[in-house]
Formats: C-alpha cells, structure tokens, sequence
C-alpha cells in the first residue's frame, strides 16, 4: 500500500471540506471556482459567463458567523495555569512565537470552520546531546506542537492495546520548501508516517523519488525514532480533535449546511443581478423604419434627436413587467433568513424592543451546544498535550481552560441585591460572592480573590454619614 493512501472516512469528507475552504475564503475564491457553484445558463458564451459571475455579489455570512462564534468564546481569555519550568513553552507552543492562547484560538476557528484538526508533540531532533542546562536552553531544545489541518490527516488505524482504543498509525502530508539556491526553492510534498511498532513509537518519512527506471516511486528518505528522557515512547503523542471531541474519526463540518446554503443564496443573488441588468437597462424600441445606411446610429439623450422620414415611425422604450424578479427577490428573502436560523445572526435585523434575559438565552441555546462541545474538544486536547510536554520535561503540566460565558450578561441590580444580601446572611462565602461578581461581570476578570483582599485592607477609610 502506497504511503499516500487516503482513508475512506478521509474520502467522504473531504469534499466538505473544500467547500468551507472555498466559502470561509471569500468572494474571490468562489468566483474562481466558476461553475463549481455557478452553473453555466443555456446558451452563454465565455464572455457571458464571466459576466454573470462578476456581476453576482457572494454574501459571506457563513465566514462572519464563524468569526461570530469564535469571539463569542473568545470574548474572555482562557483561564491558563502554568509552572514557572513550562512558562517558556507556554509562551510559543510553536517554536514561531505562537503562544498558548493564540494556539487555543487558531484550533477554535478551525474546529468551528472545518471542523477537524490535530497537533502532534514532537522534540528537535540533536547530534549530540548537550551537558548542561545552559545548553539545552541556549538551543532551545524543548518541546513543541506542529500543527495538521484537517486535509494533511489522509489516513490512520486504530487498534486496541491494554483495552485502549489508540492509534497505531497516522499518515500526515506535509508540504516543504526546498532551497535549489539562495533564492530560488520548490515545493517538496511527503507523507509522515506516525507508528507504533511492537510498543514503540517511531517516524517514518516518504518522498516520490525517481528510480533507475525513471519512475516514480515512494520510499522511505528517513525513519525517526523519538525519546523522552532517554527512553522510547509507548503511545504516538498526536492529538486529534473534531467538534465533538478528541476522535481520530472525522465528522461533517459543523458549519457545512450554512456554508452550503449560503452558496444557494449566491445563485439565486446571481440570478437576480442577471434579470436586473438585462430588465433595468432602457431598451430602445423603433417601427416604422429601416436604415439606409449601417453606420447610422441613434444615441439616447436630450442632445440628439431622432428623425424619420416616413411619419407613421414609431420608437419607445420595453418596460419589463411581471413577477418573474418578485420571485427571486422573495426566494433570496427566505434564505436569509433561514442562513439567520442556521446561525448567521448579522443577517437578521436586530429586535427594536427590549428582551429578557432567559430569551436571549434561549434564542442562543443552539449555538451554545456548538460552541460548548468545541470548548471542551479544544481545552482537553491541548491539556493532552500539555501533559506530553510536561513528561517530557519532566515537570508539572500547564492547564487551559477556555470560557464558556458566550453571551456578554452582566448582573442587573435585583441580582446585585440579592446576592449582597445572602452574603451579609451568611448564606454564601466570601469566596462565592467574589466568584459570581467575576462571573456577572461587576468585577475584573484578571482580578484574583486575594488581590482583591489586599486592595480592600489597603484602601483609606470612608467617610461615614
């Protein structure tokens, strides 16, 4: 089996993928792609064509509702707890100054917009391992993540070891730049082969190379065989993550069926601007009169003026009458708003009166489900990794958690009030008061409950009444 065999699971989705890549990219991309997602009408030349497509507007709502979700989570920081040995990491997880947060926020999107992606823990590879500390920090030799978007996972297999279901291989494609001279690279594509062999962990590196034959074929160019602290790995140390969770197994884009209809919505916007240009355009009509010379042209303005010999010539304008771009009109209407229904809530006008709490809440309960799985896929992966780096290291681990306070609710004052009053009761701790202030948004975020503390004890006496 060659190394660039795709898993039939890899095979479903991929064309979903495509299709979000194209959308969550924009107007341009989709132009592009032509009659991918605009189909050609009856009889239209190129020139036509492109014309039509030009003239068709794409309203990227599926790209702003992803940029929507993603800062509803985002609108707080996630809450990362980190030794003083793994602050350094914690601070580029990447090795390209891509710290933590933003790497939390860079698998969100992801995971909202395609819905799959993985990050594989690795160690840089050393001739010769250093002496001292100084060393090891001077090469920076430590751990770090690469990351894998969904279309670079083609295949993987998954048996059970110790009553665990784990992966015993993954095929990743990787795309490198090869330098020819100090000015000119190429592009290089290989297959990283992830495999756990006998209880072992190793690499393995395929590139297509030409043989004595002149063809091509896949060989190994190198085998990798990690360590951690001097011994080999037991587990292969790659995390995978889709909107439900941490799964090898893909599932279909969370986004797709609005990224799908939205496509919808281009062809008939496509349509309406087609009719609109053809039916809004003045269209001169004459009767009545033949020309008797090819080269005569009538030009439409109170500057010139038409004239004709034969009196009962007759010359008006077509007005377009009907339904037929009504309909359109509506059709695009109803997918608005259901593109507002899937999740496109910028689409949809906001509400003149005020709501209740418990409404929004509820009108919102749908993409919480979304958001509130994604959260958690995206913190337990990252803290799995975390984890690695930290037995790695040899360390306590880093933790992150992301926030799952979506919705901008701060305390009203009855709440205020209420909650006041059960502390003076003695009903809830100081702790618990302080916790639900943070929570309800009276208090900053930042703030711990014994800083707070110290600015109480050392703030100046009030004024009394």
């Amino acid at each position: 089996m060659k190394p660039n065999t795709t898993h039939e699971e890899y095979d479903e989705h991929y064309p979903e993928w495509e299709v979000m890549e194209d959308v969550l990219e924009g107007e341009d991309k989709v132009h592009k792609e032509g009659q991918t997602y605009l189909p050609k009408l009856t009889g239209q030349t190129i020139d036509e064509y492109n014309a039509y497509v030009m003239r068709a507007p794409f309203y990227n709502a599926t790209a702003r509702t992803v940029d929507g979700l993603v800062g509803m989570i985002f609108r707080k920081a996630p809450t990362i707890s980190a030794p003083a040995g793994m602050q350094n990491i914690v601070d580029d997880m990447t090795l390209d100054n891509t710290g933590l947060d933003e790497l939390a926020e860079q698998i969100t999107r992801e995971l909202v917009g395609i819905g799959r992606m993985g990050i594989l823990v690795e160690y840089p590879k050393v001739e010769q391992t250093p002496a001292t500390l100084a060393e090891f920090a001077q090469q920076n030799l430590r751990p770090y993540v690469t990351k894998y978007e969904a279309e670079q996972i083609i295949n993987w297999r998954m048996e059970r070891i110790n009553n665990v279901m784990q992966p015993v291989m993954i095929a990743l494609k990787e795309e490198i730049l090869e330098y020819v001279n100090e000015f000119e690279s190429e592009e290089i594509e290989q297959i990283r082969v992830l495999l756990l062999r006998e209880g072992v962990y190793m690499q393995e590196v395929y590139r297509e190379i030409k043989n004595q034959r002149g063809d091509k074929e896949w060989v190994v160019v190198e085998t990798i065989v990690p360590t951690m602290r001097g011994q080999t790995i037991n587990a292969i140390p790659f995390i995978c993550m889709n909107a439900r969770g941490v799964y090898m197994s893909p599932d279909k884009p969370p986004m797709y069926d609005l990224a799908t209809l939205n496509l919808s919505h281009y062809r008939t916007t496509a349509d309406l601007e087609h009719g609109a240009h053809f039916t809004g355009l003045p269209t001169a009509v004459v009767s009545g009169y033949t020309k008797e010379n090819e080269n005569d042209v009538f030009r439409i303005g109170s500057s010139s003026a038409w004239i004709f010999p034969d009196p009962s010539a007759n010359a008006k304008y077509l007005e377009f009458t009907g339904q037929g771009l009504d309909t359109l009109r509506n059709i695009k209407k109803d997918k608005e708003d259901n593109l507002a229904i899937l999740g496109a809530r910028m689409l949809a006008p906001e509400k003149k009166q005020s709501e209740a709490a418990d409404t929004v809440r509820m009108r919102h309960a749908g993409d919480g489900a979304i958001l509130s799985a994604i959260t958690n896929a995206v913190s337990q992966g990252l803290n799995k990794a975390l984890q690695i780096i930290a037995d790695w290291e040899g360390t306590e681990p880093a933790t992150i958690s992301l926030n799952e306070d979506y919705l901008d609710s701060p305390l009203n004052a009855q709440d205020l009030q209420a909650l006041v009053q059960a502390w003076q009761q003695g009903a809830i701790s100081d702790q618990t008061l302080f916790y639900n202030l943070k929570v309800g948004e009276i208090m900053d975020e930042y703030v711990t409950f014994d800083e707070e503390q110290s600015r109480i004890a050392n703030q100046p006496p009030r004024l009394s009444a």
